[in-house]
């Protein structure tokens, strides 16, 4: 195992790291607030080092890789090209180097929260939906974020995400998405419309969504449980034109509440879906059964 190595180009310790955090102006212009936000203690989580000799590109600058949950680090924690693959991700800011012996696995890039499974594995915070991406075919966890509000009919919560409890105005008893959800909560409300009418009927055809736009959303889900973003994607192409209408469908837990209706019509109570999630075609309605709910 072994979690990416970022390099920042013609920089040095203190333009990265200041009060041991990050720096969240430099984690901005690079593209990585999102992928590396989190990070309370440079010093406990994190591996960062100036590298004054010729790095990637023949530069100087930082390495700074951040330790998975299980504060296992890379078996090369430095620059060792003869080991490593470095690829730019901004040109002449930002490069990103993975150990070509042990590329990046789920458990290299999940974020802290979940707790570990009877394993001792570290497992998602959110829980979610097994899919198989990337090259290996690893399974990593889609979250779910929103069901439409027919699933209340069968005692299934509308959200799994942290939620604010209080009354509105007139009193009435209010449960309200987290403000740092509250993006991630609207997008896939986007992603609910396209697989469901207003009276949580299954749509057919065609989804009306720009494929870029769609990775855009499947990401910003995938950060929910893991250190990924387009710079990552980019490296360990884990979504594409095959699994994202699945992954995005998996957000709104689509094949539970095609089980639920499906059984709804048949009038019978509802059962705990338990086969997992192969990827499935590029556009249309996913057709596998829906998996077991997994945070890990």
């Amino acid at each position: 195992m072994s979690a990416p190595i970022y390099f920042f180009a013609h920089k040095s310790r203190g333009d990265v790291v200041r009060d041991d955090r990050l720096l969240p102006s430099l984690l901005a212009e690079t593209g990585l607030d999102t992928v590396l936000d989190g990070v309370r203690s440079v010093e406990r989580e994190c591996f960062c080092q100036d590298l004054s000799t010729k790095g990637p590109g023949g530069q100087s600058g930082v390495l700074l890789c951040v330790f998975p949950p299980d504060g296992a680090a890379p078996k090369r924690l430095g620059f060792y090209p003869d080991f490593q693959e470095w690829l730019p991700a901004i040109a002449g800011k930002l490069w990103i180097g993975l150990d070509r012996e042990e590329p990046p696995r789920p458990r290299d890039l999940v974020r802290t929260g979940g707790g570990r499974d009877v394993d001792g594995v570290p497992k998602p915070p959110h829980p979610g939906r097994p899919l198989a991406m990337g090259p290996q075919g690893e399974q990593w966890t889609v979250p779910v974020i929103r069901r439409p509000a027919i699933v209340e009919r069968y005692g299934v919560a509308t959200t799994k995400l942290p939620r604010d409890l209080g009354w509105d105005l007139e009193g009435k008893f209010v449960e309200t998405v987290q403000e740092q959800y509250r993006e991630i909560w609207e997008d896939t409300a986007v992603i609910a419309d396209m697989f469901f009418d207003d009276a949580g009927a299954l749509r057919e055809g065609e989804f009306e969504m720009s494929v870029e736009l769609g990775l855009k959303t499947a990401l910003r889900a995938l950060a929910l449980n893991y250190r990924v973003g387009r710079h990552e994607q980019n490296r360990l192409k884990l979504v594409n034109d095959r699994n994202i209408y699945v992954l995005l469908g998996l957000t709104v837990d689509f094949l539970l509440v095609k089980e639920l209706i499906g059984q709804r019509e048949k009038k019978s109570l509802p059962a705990p879906p338990s086969a997992s999630t192969p990827a499935g075609p590029p556009a249309g309605s996913p057709t596998t059964n829906p998996a077991a709910e997994s945070s890990g």
